[in-house]
């Protein structure tokens, strides 16, 4: 039976992954083009292209659920119902995480690596998200999160930049406090525990084949910058940075299974 269900997922999720991607391919082909055609108004887009996009997220997910590769529990979502200019940070330990986060998020942009506007299975949503691109400088990009943050939106950030292995061990950049400290924005952190062999850093899609992927994704209490800069006004704000990227990651760490 086990080598029934192991072939089982393989199979589907060979369908589903590629499903992903002609999805995604179509939607940045026909829906945003038909949604930049009919929508003048730039914001009003956005906010369409942003909710169409976290709806097509759930609907995914839940598919994968539904097919057995998948099964998610969630915790708290209610804390998120009226975040506005907040940042959204996490642990990364699989492929999904940004799928997860934004399916979840509320008006949500995110970092992207620049390269990806001219990917055609995703050029579509980032241009019609408004993602922000990682091209310029530090002080450039981080001027775009800030401008993108002032117009109420949140952002989504990875503070360990790429997927990690290790779990145990986290290790968070301070690019996401120093944004944090433009202008004090709050930071609400996200702790997804992920169980599952396939889908981490290096690991092939058809490793499904030995168990179902388990998601556990706790929202986790706003966490109050304006609050910590009182506390560390005595420091210079590089160090207050680096002092509020460890507080964070030591946070999230603490509740990593």
């Amino acid at each position: 039976m086990q080598v029934i269900l192991g072939i089982y997922r393989v199979i589907v999720a060979t369908i589903y992954l590629a499903v992903f991607g002609l999805g995604a391919l179509f939607i940045s082909v026909i829906f945003f083009n038909l949604l930049s055609l009919v929508i003048r108004d730039k914001q009003k887009k956005v906010r369409i292209s942003r909710t169409f996009t976290s709806a097509s997220f759930r609907m995914y997910l839940k598919s994968g659920e539904l097919i057995g590769i998948f099964k998610f529990n969630f915790h708290h979502l209610d804390k998120l119902k009226n975040d506005q200019k907040v940042i959204y940070i996490a642990n990364h330990p699989s492929l999904l995480d940004f799928v997860i986060l934004t399916a979840i998020g509320k008006n949500t942009s995110c970092v992207v690596k620049s390269s990806l506007k001219k990917n055609p299975f995703f050029s579509g949503v980032i241009s019609c998200n408004q993602y922000i691109g990682n091209h310029g400088s530090s002080e450039q990009i981080v001027q775009r999160c800030k401008d993108e943050l002032e117009k109420g939106s949140c952002l989504m950030i990875f503070p360990e930049g790429t997927r990690t292995r290790n779990q145990s061990n986290l290790k968070f950049t301070h690019g996401f406090s120093s944004i944090a400290l433009t202008n004090n924005y709050n930071i609400r952190p996200f702790v997804i525990n992920f169980k599952g062999r396939a889908l981490r850093k290096g690991a092939p899609w058809y490793l499904t084949y030995y168990s179902r992927l388990y998601y556990d994704i706790e929202v986790l209490d706003l966490f109050d910058t304006k609050a910590f800069v009182q506390q560390h006004q005595d420091k210079e704000i590089s160090a207050q940075s680096r002092i509020l990227a460890k507080q964070l990651q030591n946070i999230i760490q603490s509740k990593v299974a």
